[in-house]
């Protein structure tokens, strides 16, 4: 446990002690001891830069879009400083990351982005290649049960599918077919919940790799554009004898 009793009552002290747990990677004691000083000093010049170490914290812990909501009212409360670049641009990656494209956009210009960034923004947006429209997938399954894993390179799962919807349906017809109309209704039924569970079960996994492929290149999209660059310091102690 780190003891600094120096630090108390002296501001320059208090932001190298935040920096300190925050490249500990102590997001506990540094969010405790931002708000320590947020309370204690509510003029501080550099205000701006420490509530900006907190929002880094939330991005670092993947809360998005708490982080995004304490960069929104640090931005419009301090419209120029230190923070307001790399400020706009933690809010930019936030967004990029939430899939909120126009809110991206705007944040990474303002924070400095170049046209060729924000051109690979919109191509970012755009579907990631390997991905399957779960629409389509269930429309497959919905023409012929099980058939929409085929498009999800799931031949096993799909031909396990079809296996189980025929032979409930072959059961019901040929139940039907002897009069034994009980049997034709269970066995119907049975089929009913396989036909649409499988519909579900073909979107639920399109989702979710499309859902994985997005993550994957928004993550990457956002860490070759510096992310780990400007979260890699909380901040900066060049700041004299202040």
């Amino acid at each position: 446990m780190l003891a600094v009793p120096s630090a108390l009552g002296q501001p320059k002290h208090e932001l190298s002690l935040i920096e300190v747990h925050y490249q500990a990677g102590d997001r506990f004691r540094a969010e405790s001891e931002i708000l320590r000083f947020l309370h204690d000093r509510p003029a501080h010049p550099r205000l701006d830069e420490v509530e900006l170490v907190r929002a880094k914290l939330y991005y670092q812990e993947g809360r998005h879009r708490e982080s995004s909501l304490m960069l929104f009212s640090l931005l419009d409360r301090y419209p120029e400083g230190a923070a307001y670049r790399p400020g706009h641009r933690l809010l930019g990656f936030s967004q990029v990351l939430q899939g909120n494209w126009d809110e991206a956009a705007r944040a990474l210009r303002l924070g400095g982005a170049a046209e060729a960034e924000l051109a690979s923004l919109a191509e970012l947006a755009r579907p990631p290649p390997g991905a399957v429209d779960p629409d389509t997938a269930v429309a497959w399954s919905t023409f012929l049960p099980g058939t929409g894993f085929f498009l999800l390179d799931r031949p096993g799962r799909a031909w396990a599918a079809i296996g189980l919807n025929l032979t409930f349906t072959a059961g019901a017809a040929i139940a039907y077919q002897q009069d034994n109309l009980g049997a034709a209704l269970v066995l119907l039924l049975v089929e009913l919940a396989l036909y649409t569970g499988g519909r579900e079960a073909v979107r639920q996994e399109a989702e979710a790799l499309l859902a994985r492929l997005e993550t994957g290149r928004r993550e990457a999209w956002v860490r070759e554009r510096g992310a780990p660059d400007l979260l890699g310091v909380g901040i900066r102690l060049d700041f004299g004898g202040r």
